[in-house]
């Protein structure tokens, strides 16, 4: 096996990373679907269900941020995949973020924060995770004052398809060029100079 690798080319070189990567890609996505689907409870709430922090509700119903920094706090044991909010808002929300914390006492922290991003049907913003227990959550839904936001729910651990597992977003396509190319160049820089240690002894 080695000697077969010291003798690929450096396109076959960078070919062979891309495929092991890959390998490594999918094994990692299996064990997320197996977790997920052995251990992550699919809860729906609504905002009614979270403290609100700069945020009011208004006499159609709806919620409107006082601030930059409107946030829905729920404290609360539970097992999380993926938080998705099912809604509209008056304008643009901006920057939407995920926060959690693991202990009690914890404070939110920006090491443990996801964002949020809008898919495709326009109407649902999700933000996803490597599965993990939380003892709180806290969701900043948008970064201006003044928006109105008609949430009808906010979906802990949304079902996925199979499929859906591996279908590689532009990240995962990005981290595999740039890993490939950088662990190929590695190896055959290393190649190289093995190669010329041999042919001075």
């Amino acid at each position: 096996m080695i000697k077969k690798i010291k003798n690929l080319s450096a396109m076959q070189l960078i070919a062979f990373c891309m495929a092991i990567i890959s390998i490594l890609w999918i094994c990692k996505n299996s064990v997320y679907f197996i977790m997920e689907k052995t251990s992550a409870k699919t809860e729906v709430l609504s905002v009614d269900d979270f403290e609100l922090v700069g945020i009011i509700k208004d006499e159609n119903g709806n919620y409107v941020s006082t601030d930059s920094d409107p946030q829905l706090i729920l404290k609360k044991d539970m097992k999380i995949a993926r938080v998705s909010i099912v809604g509209e808002f008056s304008v643009n929300p901006g920057e939407m973020l995920v926060y959690y914390t693991q202990k009690e006492g914890q404070g939110f922290a920006p090491h443990k924060r996801y964002w949020i991003y809008k898919e495709s049907d326009g109407n649902t913003y999700t933000a996803s995770m490597p599965l993990k227990k939380v003892k709180s959550l806290r969701i900043d839904p948008t970064t201006f004052a003044g928006n109105t936001m008609q949430i009808k729910e906010i979906v802990i651990n949304k079902q996925k398809e199979f499929f859906e597992y591996f279908k590689p977003t532009f990240s995962d396509i990005f981290n595999l060029l740039v890993f490939s190319c950088v662990i190929s160049s590695i190896i055959y820089l290393l190649k190289d100079l093995f190669k010329s240690n041999s042919i001075k002894n």
